[in-house]
């Protein structure tokens, strides 16, 4: 009996190490090539002709998810996605079934799941080398259920806002959302500073008093327009590049600033991604988390804003930002809203 083929394609060595060594150790499978992005994933699949490819999401240009639809159109070949961002049910996840995944796999988080990991996968590689191939694409579709929240159909690609506060931050929140016109053309991330417990909650209460929705992002949330995503009160959102635009990786390592969640990182990795087309905004606060991410943004040739100290209940984050010199515009509460939407165009 020939033994199933599997091509591996993860950016990290490590990893196609450790998946590497977890497979050969079944008679069954072999593993015939690594690759290390989505146009080598792309490129072997044509060349050699895997039984099961095992395919990263995030990963140097091209990302996974490109690689996974360019595979189904040009050599149908059934794909595992073995990720961090692929948590049952996340839109990364549901997006992946949309374009002809066999399974997904998330990464493991700790050495007691690796075991399990282990298993799992060399168990759902032999189920997806029984495939028929001429059906792949189409397979899942009927079995997708969209999460609770549907996904937006506009991406959005080139255009983000990240807004930061702290302490006085919810009812600045509150206000400048109630703002925000529902067809802005652009994302929105938010990380406040604020009991875990409490976060579902403020979500909710974000979306009540204005027209564009609000939820607490999750890991492989896609960062779209006329929505927001709010930071869990236990982790940071780090955002991570794909072909489609952004999408949320969540970081629970505590910051300089011993807070989670992390305005620097959030701001830094947005600046990253979207580069000049991020606008950061910093709302009412205590301590300087926030001061370095809106100096990212300005380096990248971002637009950077700050609530004024007459509207904030405590003019800390914002007066250290404006003393380190990465402040564009300082605006009383109520003008923020309107300064977003213009900076837009």
């Amino acid at each position: 009996m020939a033994k199933i083929r599997v091509l591996i394609v993860d950016d990290s060595s490590f990893v196609r190490k450790m998946v590497s060594e977890m497979l050969s150790t079944d008679p069954d499978i072999e593993i015939v090539d690594t690759g290390a992005d989505g146009r080598e994933a792309l490129e072997k699949t044509v060349n050699l002709k895997p039984d099961v490819v095992i395919l990263d999401v995030i990963m140097p240009m091209p990302d996974g998810l490109w690689a996974l639809q360019e595979i189904m159109r040009q050599c149908p070949t059934p794909v595992i996605l073995y990720s961090m961002l692929t948590e049952p049910e996340s839109e990364v996840t549901i997006e992946a079934f949309k374009l002809g995944a066999i399974d997904v796999l998330p990464k493991p988080t700790s050495p007691a799941a690796l075991m399990l990991t282990k298993k799992k996968l060399i168990e759902k590689v032999k189920i997806a080398a029984e495939v028929d191939r001429k059906k792949l694409g189409t397979l899942f579709q009927a079995q997708v259920r969209e999460p609770y929240y549907i996904i937006p159909p506009v991406f959005a690609t080139r255009r983000l806002v990240a807004i930061g506060a702290s302490a006085g931050g919810p009812a600045a929140l509150l206000s400048l959302m109630a703002k925000i016109p529902k067809d802005l053309s652009a994302g929105i991330l938010i990380a406040q500073h604020m009991p875990a417990f409490f976060v579902k909650s403020f979500a909710d209460h974000l979306s009540r008093v204005g027209p564009v929705p609000v939820k607490v992002a999750e890991e492989g949330d896609f960062i779209t327009a006329k929505r927001g995503l709010l930071s869990p009160g236990d982790a940071s959102i780090k955002v991570e590049k794909i072909k489609k635009g952004g999408v949320v990786a969540l970081d629970s390592t505590e910051s300089e600033h011993r807070v989670l969640p992390s305005i620097d990182l959030m701001m830094e990795s947005s600046a990253q991604v979207y580069g000049p087309q991020t606008i950061g905004v910093l709302l009412s606060g205590m301590g300087k988390d926030g001061v370095k991410g809106l100096k990212a943004i300005k380096d990248v040739g971002g637009k950077t804003i700050v609530q004024d100290e007459t509207s904030s209940i405590v003019y800390g984050m914002a007066k250290e930002a404006v003393n380190a010199g990465v402040v564009d515009k300082i605006l009383p509460l109520d003008k923020i809203a309107d300064e977003i939407t213009q900076s837009l165009g």
